[in-house]
């Protein structure tokens, strides 16, 4: 079955590079399904994740990457006053 994610990630990103984004990448494309629509559980069915992966529009994956940026952005050293610790003022 994970060829065939595989080859529909693939075809899905042709799409996507030619009609909303050229720089999206297989690995976005990737990340997405596994920690956003398949966070819970990978569809049992071929059908049933082609199709998942057939739905994914170019914005939806722009907002998905955009919040993946703003998480990473921020380490805990940036909640350190909300977790009891002081910031270092310098």
């Amino acid at each position: 079955m994970e060829t065939y994610i595989q080859m529909a990630i693939v075809m899905k990103l042709s799409m996507l590079k030619r009609n909303s984004n050229p720089n999206f990448t297989y690995e976005q494309l990737e990340d997405i399904l596994y920690n956003d629509k398949w966070k819970e559980k990978i569809p049992s069915s071929i059908s049933n994740a082609v199709n998942d992966i057939m739905s994914i529009s170019g914005d939806e994956l722009i907002q998905f990457l955009s919040k993946q940026a703003v998480i990473q952005s921020h380490q805990i050293s940036d909640f350190s006053d909300l977790l009891g610790g002081h910031k270092n003022e310098y």
